[in-house]
């Protein structure tokens, strides 16, 4: 009870914080208003006082002009005079009508604001209870595997015993190593009566991991999940050969949007093409992939495949279904094993024998070319694999995985940072 009036209390505070907010908004427009109402009686008592200023002028000039009169004795000048003097004063007449009028009307039905705002404030803002009761909710634990994003999915059940369709409920996590070391964890709702606890474990055995609701550990909480060690594969695909569902030293692999791989099977100078179930779709083939020293594959930013011969040193870009798109050499390459496709189309090519990585662009020109050899950060090993990121950053695997950032003073490779421990979450669709 005592909790119940405290969460009440607490939502009272939460909801007045929020609707105080709307009130300030409107307060806000409201001295808008006022404001442009001001300005526009300033502008009006202008416009009036130059006019008021311009009219006492000419009736000081007229009074003058009339003052000389008695000094006049020709009959002639003072006729002439006179006629002058009603000319004016016929234009004082234009100058007596006013220029501004007080006109000035405050409208709020001449939209639909009004109904907007009276929409949105009856739908603003609920109140969030839930009929979960923790000690009837639990858990279960996916294949856990060192150095991978592990998940927990927890499911909410009500007293009754009907499982939750919704989410909101507040949950705490807390994920233990089988040392008693804390591991990271993150929540997410799922939206739909469950929620999954991601982490991260970096050492197999036995790893605990409770949950609990409103502060309330829910059933089997903590529950023990086995991390291993060993990745073993879910599926396996393929066999040592030269036929159907054959590989032969395949070397490199990368996968479209629609899941289909492209494997480049070098000792079988060709790249197989699997469907989303790992059943072959067809092979491609042709002089770029002779040799057996294809040794790097990725895609493109358009869908495209790009692949680079070691041999040749030739680097070639042919559509998904194999049809030759571009293909160039260059002097300096010397013996390129892999390359990656930055965001803008940039082809980024790994020379272990030059020490260098070679940035082209798609039609093969030479923009720029980068690394220094040896193993501090920032310094480059033997690649054995390239990729980029989102933001172009490159990322390059030797005996480490380091993260290389362009900024003014390097064109690419400034050093970020080191991954030893686990594997960085990069973009996939660039590997």
């Amino acid at each position: 009870m005592h909790q119940l009036d405290h969460a009440v209390d607490n939502t009272f505070e939460d909801v007045n914080r929020a609707f105080q907010a709307i009130i300030d908004i409107i307060e806000q427009r409201r001295d808008a208003v006022i404001s442009n109402v001001k300005k526009m009686r300033d502008e009006k008592k202008k416009v009036l006082q130059d006019q008021l200023d311009i009219i006492e002028s000419e009736r000081r000039k007229v009074q003058q002009e009339c003052e000389g009169l008695q000094y006049q004795v020709e009959v002639r000048n003072i006729t002439k005079k006179i006629a002058h003097l009603n000319t004016k004063i016929d234009s004082l007449s234009t100058l007596v009508e006013p220029r501004e009028n007080a006109f000035l009307r405050f409208e709020s039905q001449h939209n639909e604001a009004f109904e907007h705002i009276q929409t949105t404030i009856e739908d603003y803002g609920r109140v969030m209870t839930s009929k979960t009761f923790p000690s009837l909710c639990f858990m279960k634990a996916k294949k856990a595997m060192t150095h991978l994003r592990s998940e927990v999915v927890v499911y909410t059940v009500d007293y009754d015993g009907e499982s939750q369709t919704t989410g909101g409920d507040p949950l705490e996590s807390e994920v233990k190593s089988e040392g008693g070391d804390l591991i990271d964890s993150q929540i997410e709702d799922n939206e739909d009566g469950t929620y999954s606890v991601f982490f991260t474990p970096e050492n197999g055995g036995n790893h605990s991991v409770a949950v609990k609701i409103f502060g309330r550990p829910i059933k089997e909480s903590p529950l023990i999940v086995e991390v291993l060690d060993e990745h073993n594969p879910d599926i396996v695909y393929g066999s040592r050969g030269s036929g159907k569902d054959q590989f032969l030293q395949p070397v490199g692999i990368c996968i479209d949007d629609n899941e289909y791989m492209y494997v480049a099977d070098t000792g079988n100078s060709r790249i197989k093409v699997l469907s989303p179930q790992l059943k072959e779709v067809q092979h491609i083939v042709g002089d770029a992939l002779e040799g057996r020293s294809v040794t790097g594959i990725t895609r493109t930013p358009s869908s495209s495949l790009a692949f680079v011969n070691w041999r040749k040193k030739t680097i070639t870009e042919v559509t998904s279904s194999g049809q030759l798109l571009s293909q160039f050499t260059h002097d300096q390459l010397k013996e390129p094993t892999t390359l990656a496709v930055n965001c803008d189309g940039e082809i980024l090519v790994a020379d272990n024998a030059a020490n260098s990585i070679f940035v082209f662009l798609s039609g093969g020109k030479l923009v720029r070319r980068w690394g220094v050899k040896g193993n501090k950060p920032g310094q480059l090993g033997s690649i054995a694999a390239l990729c980029t990121g989102p933001e172009n950053e490159v990322i390059v695997a030797d005996s480490r995985i380091q993260v290389l950032q362009r900024n003014r003073t390097s064109p690419e490779g400034q050093y970020v940072r080191t991954k030893t421990k686990g594997p960085p979450r990069l973009t996939p669709s660039l590997l």
